[in-house]
């Protein structure tokens, strides 16, 4: 298995992509630290499965807007599971709203959630990462950051920095055996109609689609293992679309 001995910290993994990427971890080896913020109650469930599989996994509680918090769920889950090798971050905040109406308060919400939280997670394991000589970080925004949809330029922002951030940290810490990229998933395709935009169509998206489907969550999921397993050497410091062939950059 490929992450046997590695242990892995999935922010955002309450539900959706990030629990699936925990699932996929766990099945091939690697501990697991399940974080969720609002969603408690789904992030205990999706390290309960990832033990279920035979992974040691443990739960962190918490918000990554705030530096603090996140560096106290690193101490924990390191003493119940042991150093972090991998970090993905998974956490999205997407609201829709009116440009005009957006407060600064809000704003920073959105820029904390999803920027901050990322670089933040980062900067707590990376200490870490660099004493042993091995890590893997994979970032995840989202390709509507290439189209420009309407009521989200704070999301658009935060997650376009995560473009710009990817490339520094990979730059930053190549020497030390750690690996950063970001992973942009199209559309996706979860089954859960909580996480479905409004007004989106995903049905005729799909036939829109050059593949003639959204994107799956498994296609995203394996994309982040791939980046992140101990023989990938030589990719670093890139943006990958996972998207079904919707955009090509």
């Amino acid at each position: 298995m490929r992450f046997t001995s590695k242990t892995a910290l999935v922010t955002g993994s309450s539900r959706n992509l990030g629990r699936d990427v925990v699932l996929a971890l766990a099945r091939e080896g690697a501990n697991v630290i399940a974080h969720g913020f609002q969603d408690v109650a789904g992030a205990r469930e999706t390290a309960t499965l990832a033990a279920a599989v035979g992974a040691k996994a443990t739960t962190v509680i918490g918000d990554v807007g705030d530096a603090q918090e996140i560096a106290a769920m690193v101490e924990q889950a390191t003493r119940a599971v042991g150093p972090i090798d991998i970090l993905i971050t998974c956490v999205g905040f997407r609201p829709h709203d009116d440009p005009l109406a957006i407060t600064p308060e809000h704003w920073r919400r959105v820029m904390a959630t999803n920027l901050d939280g990322a670089f933040f997670s980062a900067q707590a394991v990376l200490p870490g990462m660099i004493e042993r000589g091995f890590g893997r970080i994979v970032l995840v925004a989202g390709d509507g950051l290439f189209g420009g949809p309407t009521g989200q330029p704070h999301v658009m922002a935060s997650k376009s920095g995560l473009l710009g951030l990817t490339k520094a940290l990979a730059k930053e810490y190549a020497t030390h055996n750690i690996l950063v990229n970001c992973v942009s998933p199209g559309t996706l395709h979860t089954g859960d109609s909580s996480y479905r935009e409004p007004g989106r169509d995903y049905e005729q998206l799909g036939k829109r689609s050059p593949t003639g489907k959204v994107t799956e969550l498994r296609d995203v999921t394996q994309m982040c293992l791939y980046l992140c397993a101990p023989e990938q050497t030589g990719i670093t410091g890139q943006t990958i679309s996972v998207n079904s062939g919707t955009q090509m950059h």
